[in-house]
């Protein structure tokens, strides 16, 4: 999970995270709605996705990241199941929240509000009388049509569910958010001259509920593939939500590429051809396809066969399924060239007199790892060492060095850009060829 970083100009922390290379085609250019402790948010979605955390403290921050990562994991689902058929409950729900909404803001005081009902009746009564003229089809309509005039609420509420709905569904929407409408005008009116008795119109609004829970078996008997994912999220030993969001777009974009969701016809070549497919279209490289795709899949079916998973399918496709893929292009050597080893070292060597704003203990951090580190020594097996771990040899530098617990605790942190992707190439070469290098530079 990416970390919250802080604004160079603002000191404010912000939230970023780069979009998944399958979902870059549809997601580009997208404004999708966040809600983070109660504020909302529309970023643009970019090459990443990004947003304010409204603090400028640490804490909260880092409060806050597991939030915002489970309202982008929210976006990248939607734009993996794609277009989606609302049921008429669903729909109602969605209705409802605006109905709500509205009369949380203005049932205790409706002012110009309280005269909605009367123009909407006015407009609708000149509207008829137009459609009977002769000239109809010539005039300016007084009454705008749904679109123009309830589509931002209907695109404000799919945005704020992560939803994305078929054009029948859309259209659907905006015939019962026009209903809510009417109804939220004459509460209005009755508010307006006093009458403030229970609002009973509005508890014919249910509420929304994705209905996440499906059907392990259709309607001829048949175990479902998305059946299996759900009983394998359901299981006793949960797993982790971002492992259960990430299998549940797998699963999905698998089933669209099927065109069925039959988990007994599903067979191993199946999964070799849209292999191959997403390899050629560059949707997925080979190894992600590997550790993600086929992982998912084999995980699901794996359970699915277990007597705790119901025994609800007797094979397992992706089992120990070999998948060829093109080998990886290196574009560089492994190892450091000598001109990053010399960049490297030097900062080290510069860390104690560097103009910062870092603790003395940060300084001496960054001065002496990337020195200390052993041969092929991992950097958080170095920084438990202790000055009675180390000794001076001949051709080293001859320094006393001390390391406290504080040191310990921070140097992984202040070190991740320097050490992270270099320490493990550095340590390639010996000691004596990196120093010979860097005195005869």
């Amino acid at each position: 999970m990416p970390s919250p970083y802080k604004h160079p100009a603002t000191g404010v922390y912000w939230y970023r995270q780069r979009v998944p290379a399958r979902l870059k085609s549809l997601a580009k250019g997208k404004a999708v709605t966040v809600t983070i402790d109660g504020y909302v948010s529309c970023p643009t979605i970019g090459d990443d996705i990004k947003v304010s955390l409204r603090t400028k403290l640490p804490a909260d921050a880092k409060r806050l990241a597991p939030e915002v990562q489970a309202e982008f994991d929210r976006v990248w689902l939607s734009f993996e199941k794609g277009p989606v058929t609302l049921t008429l409950r669903q729909i109602v729900g969605l209705a409802g929240e605006m109905y709500h909404t509205i009369r949380k803001a203005l049932e205790d005081d409706p002012k110009e509000a309280g005269e909605w009902a009367e123009r909407r009746r006015q407009w609708e009564t000149n509207d008829r009388a137009l459609q009977r003229s002769e000239r109809y089809g010539l005039m300016i309509k007084p009454l705008p049509d749904l679109r123009s005039r309830l589509g931002s609420w209907v695109d404000g509420a799919l945005a704020q569910h992560h939803l994305s709905v078929t054009q029948d569904t859309y259209e659907r929407l905006l015939q019962e958010f026009d209903r809510a409408a009417s109804d939220i005008a004459n509460l209005l009116e009755k508010r307006a001259k006093g009458d403030f008795s229970p609002d009973t119109t509005g508890s014919r609004f249910p509420t929304f509920d994705m209905g996440d829970a499906q059907s392990k078996v259709d309607e001829s008997g048949k175990t479902k593939i998305t059946g299996l994912l759900s009983t394998w999220s359901g299981r006793l030993k949960q797993p982790k939500p971002q492992t259960v969001t990430r299998y549940t777009g797998i699963i999905t974009q698998l089933v669209t590429y099927l065109g069925h969701d039959d988990a007994d016809r599903l067979t191993d070549a199946d999964i070799v051809r849209w292999h191959s497919e997403l390899i050629e279209a560059g949707t997925v490289s080979h190894d992600t396809f590997i550790k993600a795709y086929r992982a998912a899949i084999s995980t699901v079916y794996a359970y699915g066969m277990t007597a705790q998973g119901g025994k609800l399918v007797a094979h397992n496709p992706a089992a120990k399924l070999l998948l060829e893929g093109p080998r990886k292009k290196q574009s560089r050597p492994k190892s450091f060239y000598v001109e990053e080893a010399h960049s490297i070292l030097r900062c080290a060597l510069d860390a104690l007199t560097a103009e910062n704003s870092y603790s003395e203990i940060n300084r001496s951090a960054m001065r002496w790892v990337p020195w200390i580190a052993p041969e092929k020594a991992r950097r958080s097996i170095t920084t438990h060492h202790r000055s009675r771990h180390l000794s001076c040899a001949p051709n080293t530098i001859n320094q006393e060095i001390q390391m406290s617990a504080e040191a310990t605790m921070t140097i992984l942190n202040i070190l991740t850009a320097v050490i992270n992707d270099a320490h493990e190439k550095v340590i390639r070469r010996t000691q004596e060829e990196t120093l010979h290098a860097i005195w005869n530079c």
